[in-house]
């Protein structure tokens, strides 16, 4: 802590998050509506036409359908796999990728604001601005979590109503496999704010219109575990969400340390001009 000028990490990230939120008004909005988009049409494709489905993801659907609601019909069944089995992979993956970008987006914008050369006229040393900004990454992520639980719940919710498939539902297990988001935002978070900071000339390939290299990274821990659950439908899905928590919070805290101790003032002021 800098005692002089009062500049802590909590402040700068609650200065940074405060600011961020003003400046994306309503387009906080994107991610909770591409989750009620995305989740909506493929629980409408396993219910009603799971032909559409690739063949891997069919085959997972059924045998998990077949498992853990043997007694729904097959449609039933399927929409209640896509949801409960499928669905937080899928979420994890949206917020993980949405998480990477906002990281990134962090810390090249205030580069090129200059920001950085006036923090360091009132900080003795790069880690209270390292964990600011990694204070404030993580308060979008959670920001971007927060509503998109909300949503998949509610979406989730107004189709098993619809199906008449209350019965069927273990809303706790339910919810907690939703939490796997949270560390896999983390990890998104921990991979934007590396690379951004260490090789920032690679946060500015752009991948699309919106997308970069950076958010494929962040989000490739989320596209590994989708593909296991694919592939390995017997798994049971709270087992892999508790073992994504303990790894994942593990490599956030060691990237955390490294950032700490690994980034000099260089890494901030040196790339400015990006």
């Amino acid at each position: 802590m800098n005692i002089e000028t009062g500049i802590t990490p909590a402040n700068l990230a609650r200065a940074f998050l405060w600011r961020i939120l003003k400046e994306r008004g309503k387009t906080i909005l994107l991610a909770p509506a591409g989750v009620m988009i995305f989740l909506s049409a493929f629980a409408v494709i396993a219910y009603a036409i799971p032909g559409l489905l690739t063949g891997p993801t069919m085959t997972a659907l059924r045998q998990y359908a077949g498992q853990n609601f043997p007694d729904a019909s097959q449609s039933k069944g399927m929409l209640c796999a896509a949801l409960f089995a499928q669905g937080p992979f899928l979420m994890a993956l949206l917020v993980a990728f949405s998480a990477s970008g906002s990281a990134s987006a962090l810390i090249t914008g205030e580069m090129r604001r200059g920001t950085f050369e006036i923090l360091f006229s009132g900080i003795k040393n790069t880690t209270e601005l390292v964990l600011g900004l990694m204070l404030t990454a993580v308060g979008i992520s959670i920001v971007d979590w927060g509503l998109c639980m909300v949503t998949a719940l509610a979406v989730s919710a107004a189709f098993v109503f619809f199906a008449d498939a209350w019965r069927l539902v273990d809303m706790g297990q339910f919810i907690y496999g939703f939490t796997l988001s949270i560390p896999m935002a983390l990890l998104g978070t921990a991979t934007g704010t590396t690379i951004s900071l260490k090789w920032p000339w690679v946060a500015q390939h752009r991948i699309g219109t919106t997308g970069n290299i950076t958010q494929l990274v962040g989000a490739l821990p989320s596209v590994l575990l989708l593909l296991y659950i694919t592939f390995n439908p017997a798994a049971d899905v709270a087992a892999v969400v508790t073992a994504a928590w303990f790894v994942s919070l593990m490599l956030f805290v060691l990237v955390c340390f490294g950032l700490a101790v690994g980034i000099k003032r260089t890494h901030f002021i040196g790339s400015s001009g990006v």
